[in-house]
């Protein structure tokens, strides 16, 4: 327990400062995850499906796949 009351303020700033830390975790986790993973853990599972297997086509898995034009050749020039 708190031996004084003024030790109060000193647990609350490393109560404050470890919960940053779990902020900016959670950040570098959701920024090492490719889009689509992110989206179908934080979507409902009537947009992606009940399953696994019925959410992985919806997604794609890499940057290659992001990368691609309407033509499907992955070049920026018409």
């Amino acid at each position: 327990m708190i031996q004084r009351e003024g030790h109060a303020r000193f647990i609350g700033y490393g109560a404050m400062l470890l919960e940053s830390f779990v902020g900016v975790m959670a950040m570098v986790a959701a920024c090492a995850m490719t889009p689509g993973v992110y989206f179908a853990i934080n979507s409902p599972a009537s947009i992606v499906g009940a399953t696994p297997e019925a959410a992985a086509p919806r997604f794609p898995v890499g940057l290659s796949a992001l990368s691609r034009d309407d033509d499907g050749t992955g070049s920026c020039r018409r």
